[in-house]
């Protein structure tokens, strides 16, 4: 029994000697773990406040031109209906009146067989040599009776009906509708040539030589290839930086707009051309809420070898440049944080700005602060606290 008891008794004390041991050493692994961790205290109190690397943006205010981009496509400026306004066979066609045909101005597009017409120009013509005719008789007989009156009775006045006066009157009527209608059939005889208001292109023709035409049949389209047209959608909020171009009575432009620059892409070649602004649309979209602005290309602007391809439909992005505003940062639209803050660096802290946002303009954002320099945030972070510590990776 005294051996089995002090086997026991130097059991416990083996086991607490080892539970000594073991806690001594997660002491020690303890107190090594904490000195590892960023930002723990040392036993004096003064430890090193942990500061997340972050990448930043350089910023200075500027002057910049907001920039507002739409897209479109291509219109003509102007497009016609080619209808003749005198009915007949065709007896001529311009060779190039067909679709995708360029016709040049005050060529003849269509000829209408002419001898119907040039008779009736003849039976006009007699029509007015007679009245003429009837005319100078009337007027003949009324002075032989005016003269024989004042024969017999030369103290009075010649009455109204032996002066002759209400056939004259009737001969007069006469002779001007009959030089009316001579008007009218030289008309008809000189629209049987249509000539081509100005150089275009043709949309379409839908006849041919012997073919009959009635009166004001369309057979045809065209449109004028030296001015185009692109109307972008823009918010009423975009429509603020847009100036337009002011014109006097007479048309004469007292005031430029803004600028305009068209861009494209054909075959691997990319376009830009100068574009000019020139009205905004009579009304908003019922769906979009959205306004139209029209842009103008002249198609002097337009390089020579692809004249001939920019055609109506070509899409085209439109930038439009307002002027120039003072006192902006430009920064990528990305560096705009939850509730439009920016995150930025002042004395290697963290602080949270709430800048007025003048323009986005895709990838770009425009604003305006205080502070003429600034340096944003550009990487991600875990956890945002204003004032907390952080160091600058890289800065661009």
């Amino acid at each position: 029994m005294p051996f089995l008891s002090l086997c026991y008794r130097y059991k416990q004390a083996l086991v607490g000697l080892i539970i000594v041991l073991l806690s001594g050493l997660g002491a020690l692994l303890l107190s090594r773990s904490t000195e590892q961790v960023p930002g723990a205290q040392h036993e004096n109190g003064q430890g090193e406040n942990y500061a997340p690397a972050v990448t930043v943006i350089q910023s200075s205010a500027a002057t910049y031109p907001i920039k507002i981009q739409g897209y479109g496509s291509l219109e003509a400026h102007t497009r016609i209906q080619i209808a003749p306004q005198v009915s007949g066979k065709i007896s001529y066609i311009h060779p190039h009146f067909r679709r995708g045909g360029l016709v040049t101005a005050n060529e003849v597009l269509l000829e209408i067989e002419k001898a119907d017409y040039q008779l009736q120009v003849t039976q006009r013509e007699a029509d007015v040599i007679a009245a003429r005719t009837a005319l100078a008789l009337e007027k003949a007989e009324a002075a032989t009776a005016q003269k024989g009156w004042r024969a017999l009775k030369p103290q009075q006045k010649t009455p109204t009906l032996v002066g002759r006066q209400p056939q004259i009157a009737q001969a007069q009527a006469t002779l001007k509708a009959a030089e009316a209608q001579l008007a009218r059939a030289r008309l008809a005889l000189q629209r049987t040539t249509l000539y081509m208001p100005f150089t275009g292109r043709v949309i379409s023709a839908s006849i041919s030589a012997g073919e009959a035409v009635n009166r004001y049949q369309v057979v045809g389209q065209l449109y004028r290839n030296q001015q185009f047209e692109i109307a972008i959608a823009l918010s009423i909020d975009e429509l603020a930086w847009v100036e337009l171009p002011t014109q006097d009575k007479a048309g004469t432009v007292n005031q430029q707009g803004s600028q305009a620059l068209i861009e494209f892409s054909m075959g691997n070649q990319d376009y830009q051309l100068p574009g000019t602004l020139t009205h905004i649309g009579s009304e908003l979209d019922q769906r979009t809420r959205l306004a139209e602005l029209i842009v103008r290309l002249d198609a002097k602007d337009i390089p020579a070898a692809i004249k001939d391809r920019v055609i109506p439909g070509l899409f085209v992005s439109v930038s439009v440049f307002s002027q120039a505003l003072d006192n902006l940062h430009q920064l990528p639209a990305s560096a705009l944080r939850k509730n439009n803050t920016l995150w930025a660096v002042v004395d290697n802290k963290l602080s949270l700005l709430k800048p007025r946002i003048i323009h986005r303009s895709g990838d770009k954002v425009y604003i305006r602060h205080r502070n003429r320099q600034l340096t944003v945030i550009t990487s991600a972070l875990d956890v945002v606290t204003e004032g907390m510590d952080v160091s600058i990776l890289e800065s661009w």
